[in-house]
């Protein structure tokens, strides 16, 4: 691996630029028929900030609120004037529309899909707004003083795992995504909500008692 990476020219001065692309996580593609951003009528106002990327996110409705806030609501922060992504959430008769800075980012049939599209968009910004030398698919956790990269494909169980080991008192980075300084090896932490399938309840619900009383997400 070093010896390709060198190659390419990632290990050493290289006026290479290669796209910053995460490999999970996809643009979300949207129908030509969805209808440009115009201003609706805001509910609620809710602003949230992660690895120094500010976000706020206008909920047309309560109930799309109730969905969403619960996912981001460790990352909320006091609204202020500062630069902050624009999060518009639209609802037409028989579909939601999610827009990023006034352009479409996502559109969903049910209020099910919403949350885990929000939180793709929060992902996808947050990222591609940071620079960073290596992303590596992987649970994330710290002692404090160093960290511990739990790679794997999807399916393995990263999210089961991170979330047993953070429970026992380990510091939580992601479950996703261990983003490396460049130089340093550093590991940014990308705390967004840990994501657990279906088939992991079981396994969390002695350490995580709540856990089976939440609200199920649906995923693209």
């Amino acid at each position: 691996a070093l010896a390709e990476w060198r190659g390419m020219g990632l290990l050493s001065a290289s006026s290479a630029v290669l796209p910053q692309q995460h490999p999970l996580v996809q643009p979300i593609t949207t129908p030509e028929s969805a209808p440009a951003w115009c201003q609706a009528d805001v509910v609620q106002q809710r602003s949230y900030r992660i690895l120094g990327t500010r976000f706020r996110i206008s909920f047309s409705s309560s109930a799309q609120m109730q969905m969403v806030h619960p996912v981001l609501e460790h990352l909320e922060v006091p609204a202020s004037s500062d630069t902050a992504t624009a999060v518009d959430i639209l609802e037409a008769p028989d579909r939601l529309i999610v827009y990023r800075d006034r352009e479409v980012f996502a559109v969903c049939a049910r209020i099910t899909e919403l949350a885990p599209i929000v939180k793709t968009l929060v992902w996808m910004t947050t990222v591609s707004g940071h620079h960073f030398f290596l992303d590596i698919h992987a649970g994330v956790i710290s002692d404090g003083s160093r960290c511990i990269v739990l790679p794997a494909p999807p399916g393995s169980g990263k999210s089961t795992l991170t979330a047993s080991l953070v429970k026992a008192g380990y510091q939580y980075f992601s479950d996703e995504v261990a983003l490396l300084e460049e130089g340093s090896f550093r590991v940014f932490p990308l705390p967004l909500a840990i994501g657990v399938k279906t088939s992991g309840i079981d396994a969390l619900s002695d350490r995580f008692p709540k856990l089976v009383g939440l609200t199920v997400h649906e995923r693209g």
